[in-house]
């Protein structure tokens, strides 16, 4: 993982290295992802031991923070901050080989399971206000297709809405500043990013 000034592209610095300790024994590439708070605390994953962990690092003091590993998960995927920094919501799998989303509080360091089914539910992203997450799921596709839709997940309660209807592969959502919620998309044969404007509108 590196880092660069946006103002100063020719300053790149490593943050981590991979695959030279026991903690970063690998990166998962197309898979983890990472987020950074905007307090500047970077949120990333990585291989240890048998399973992924959880990673916080300071990109202000450059020093690590600490870590997390989680009993039943294998795999963890898509790490991303609330707003306030306080939980990141992640795609969490199990041995089995199921993908469900999950919230760790990181003040109390309280592990919460969000979905439990045989969806493959990746790329959580809190909306603005911290109400929702948006999540890619194949929830609705035909087993034989790939079709990945959008969906909401309301923390207060619990209850899942489709936000898009469409038979291509959305994926990586992202809410910017004033609540559009950007996402990737092979609609039409070619990866683009798609914006939808007024997501919250009844």
């Amino acid at each position: 993982i590196y880092k660069l000034r946006i103002t100063d592209t020719s300053n790149v610095t490593r943050v981590v290295e991979g695959e030279s300790s026991d903690e970063h024994e690998s990166f998962h590439y197309f898979r983890t992802g990472l987020d950074l708070s905007k307090e500047g605390l970077l949120a990333f994953v990585t291989q240890k031991g048998s399973s992924d962990a959880l990673y916080i690092y300071d990109t202000k003091s450059e020093k690590p923070v600490s870590n997390f590993s989680f009993k039943e998960i294998t795999g963890i995927g898509a790490p991303a901050w609330s707003k306030d920094s306080r939980y990141i919501a992640f795609s969490g799998m199990e041995f089995s080989g199921k993908a469900d989303l999950y919230i760790f509080d990181v003040l109390n360091e309280k592990l919460s399971r969000l979905t439990n089914d045989y969806y493959d539910d990746t790329d959580p992203c809190f909306s603005p206000d911290g109400k929702y997450l948006a999540f890619s799921s194949d929830r609705t596709s035909n087993p034989i297709k790939n079709i990945y839709n959008i969906f909401f997940y309301d923390l207060t309660s619990n209850k899942i809405t489709q936000i898009t209807n469409s038979e291509a592969e959305l994926t990586s959502p992202h809410f910017n500043e004033d609540g559009r919620l950007i996402f990737s998309s092979d609609l039409g044969g070619t990866q683009n990013i798609w914006i939808i404007d007024s997501v919250f509108s009844s």
